[in-house]
C-alpha cells in the first residue's frame, strides 16, 4: 500500500506548485551544463591552435568528449525541465509523483558527476557521443523510464484529440528509451564482435538519438508559440500533424 501511494501521489487541482523547485533545478543544472561544456569547447578550440597547452593534464582527447556530452546534457536536461513545466499548465494538474521526478532529477545528476569523474580520470566507454562507462546505461534508463512513467500518468490525454506537441514530447521519450537501448547492443558480442553490424547500428542508433531530443525541444517551441500567440490551430492542423508524421 505504502509503494501504491508513493507511485501514484498526485494532487489534481494546482495551487502552490511543488514541481517549480523542481523545474528550477534541472534549467540550472541544464545552465550548468551549457556554460561549462561552452569553456571546454573553447579550451579545445584553443588546443587546436596551441597543441601543446594542457596536453599533459587536460588533454583533448578528455577535452572533447566533455564538451560533447555536457552540451547534449544541456539541451536533454533543459527540454526535461520544459516538459515538467508545461505539462501541468497544459492538464491542469500537478506532476503525477513528485517523489520520482526528484528521484529523476538526482539520478541525473549522479549520472553527471560519475561521466565528468571518469572522463577527467581518462577512463571512456569506446563510443561515439556515448563516451561515459556502460555501467552508467543502467541508472539513464531506470531515470527514463521514470521521466516517461510521470508524462504518460500526468497527460491523461487521448493521443486521438492531442495537440501537436503532446505528440511530439512523447515520441520524443519513446523513441529516446529506444534508441538509447540499441545504442548499447555493441555489448552484445553479436554485434560488438563485428565491426560491420556494430558502426552500422551505433549510426543508425544515434543518429535518431537526435531526432528524439529534437521532439521534445520542438514539441516546447511548439507550445510556447501557441500561447504567445493565443492561436491553437497550428498545434491541432492536419497539415503540421502530415509534416510530423
Amino acid at each position: 500500500m505504502r509503494v501504491e501511494k508513493f507511485l501514484n501521489e498526485e494532487v489534481t487541482e494546482i495551487g502552490e506548485k511543488p514541481e517549480s523547485r523542481l523545474v528550477l533545478f534541472f534549467i540550472s543544472i541544464s545552465m550548468i551544463f551549457l556554460f561549462v561544456g561552452m569553456l571546454f569547447g573553447v579550451i579545445g578550440s584553443l588546443q587546436y591552435i596551441f597543441p601543446a597547452w594542457l596536453r599533459e593534464a587536460f588533454s583533448f582527447a578528455t577535452v572533447r568528449p566533455l564538451h560533447v556530452s555536457l552540451v547534449i546534457s544541456w539541451i536533454f536536461t533543459a527540454a526535461t525541465g520544459g516538459v515538467y513545466y508545461y505539462i501541468q499548465d497544459i492538464t491542469g494538474r500537478h506532476v503525477h509523483s513528485i517523489r520520482l521526478a526528484w528521484l529523476h532529477a538526482m539520478l541525473l545528476l549522479f549520472v553527471s558527476i560519475c561521466t565528468f569523474v571518469a572522463y577527467s580520470m581518462g577512463k571512456f566507454g569506446g563510443r561515439e557521443y556515448l563516451e561515459f562507462p556502460p555501467w552508467l546505461g543502467v541508472p539513464i534508463v531506470f531515470y527514463w523510464v521514470l521521466f516517461m512513467f510521470n508524462f504518460f500518468k500526468t497527460i491523461r490525454i487521448s493521443l486521438k484529440t492531442a495537440p501537436i506537441y503532446i505528440w511530439m514530447w512523447a515520441t520524443g521519450l519513446v523513441f529516446f528509451l529506444i534508441t538509447f537501448l540499441e545504442s548499447q547492443l555493441w555489448l552484445i558480442g553479436f554485434f560488438g564482435e563485428n565491426i560491420i553490424r556494430d558502426t552500422t547500428v551505433q549510426w543508425k542508433a544515434l543518429g535518431s538519438m537526435v531526432g528524439s531530443w529534437n521532439m521534445l525541444v520542438y514539441g516546447t517551441a511548439f507550445y510556447v508559440m501557441e500561447k504567445i500567440s493565443g492561436n491553437s490551430n497550428v498545434a491541432n492542423s492536419k497539415q503540421t500533424f502530415f509534416f510530423i508524421f
